[in-house]
């Protein structure tokens, strides 16, 4: 079910307007995700690692002044 619907709207956000596609790194992003949805079920997304990642659960911390890193925790 979840898997034709990722489907449907994958191809038709190729049919829009250049200028309304997603970047290169939500396309990456993506992808992962996708495919984890498709092994582990929508069920388990926020266990999921791809949505975990620096997609949506950014993980900055603070170095000495002003320099930030990012971790991510998968």
């Amino acid at each position: 079910m979840w898997t034709e619907q990722i489907d449907i709207i994958s191809q038709d956000m190729k049919k829009v307007d250049s200028k309304y596609l997603p970047t290169s790194f939500w396309q990456f992003g993506a992808k992962g995700l996708q495919k984890d949805i498709e092994n582990h079920g929508i069920e388990n997304f926020r266990r999921l690692s791809s949505a975990r990642s620096f997609l949506f659960q950014p993980t900055f911390f603070m170095v000495g002044p002003l320099k930030l890193i990012n971790i991510r925790i998968c």
